[in-house]
């Protein structure tokens, strides 16, 4: 059954591609045989899986791809300290800050090239 769903989802792809590669150089198909194959490819529920496996493992790849890019890390602190201490004055402190990092990995050990290839083969 997965076959033929496969087989069938495979076949409407490739009318889609010839009618819209014919119809781009002569009105070959009528426009309604090309926006009913339009119609099968996109609600067919086996081409969208696949569709959609194949974004994420694009995505995938951007998330390793971003493991050598350089990062940016702004950290902001606020807050109010108390010094209460039998016996002794009694004094509130009170601090901020601010810290803006930027942080590049040089070197990983070909980890991010190599995870980038592998999930390249996961397309």
């Amino acid at each position: 059954m997965l076959k033929k769903t496969t087989v069938a989802a495979a076949a409407s792809l490739a009318i889609l591609f010839v009618a819209t590669a014919t119809h781009a150089q002569s009105p070959a198909l009528p426009a309604p045989m090309v926006d009913a194959v339009r119609q099968a490819i996109i609600s067919n529920p086996e081409v969208q899986a696949r569709w959609r496996n194949f974004t994420a493992g694009q995505s995938l790849q951007d998330q390793a791809r971003a493991a050598g890019r350089p990062t940016v890390d702004l950290t902001l602190g606020v807050g109010v300290e108390r010094n209460e201490r039998p016996l002794e004055i009694r004094d509130t402190y009170s601090r901020n800050g601010a810290s803006l990092t930027l942080n590049q990995v040089l070197f990983d050990g070909f980890f991010t090239q190599n995870e980038v290839k592998r999930l390249g083969y996961a397309n």
